[in-house]
């Protein structure tokens, strides 16, 4: 390959990659709510992997009046229950398969 392609290749990376990277940034401050308002939660569980204290841990933090939880099994809904019923005690889970719920 000759250097100018090189450098052609080099150069198209680059803008490729600067491109990518201003796409990652927020265009618009986030407001706060004038009126009545709630917050979503939705989270992933990955039920492959039992750290759901870390979860747990998150939602709280999160203080979202819904959450929508995927990925969930029972043994993820037992946990659930127990440790979030006084912040959510309100809560439908449906389970499916392996990671279905």
């Amino acid at each position: 390959m000759s250097k100018n392609t090189i450098r052609a290749y080099c150069l198209t990376a680059a803008t490729v990659a600067l491109v990518l990277l201003c796409g990652c940034t927020s265009v618009r401050v986030p407001e706060r709510p004038a009126g009545p308002h709630f917050a979503v939660l939705t989270y992933n569980v990955n039920y492959g992997v039992p750290r759901a204290d870390l979860a747990v841990k998150a939602i709280l933090h999160a203080d979202a009046d819904i959450v929508c939880l995927q990925e969930t099994t029972p043994y993820w809904e037992r946990y659930f229950r127990a440790h979030l019923k006084d912040q959510y005690p309100h809560a439908i889970f449906r389970h499916f398969g392996g990671a279905g719920g």
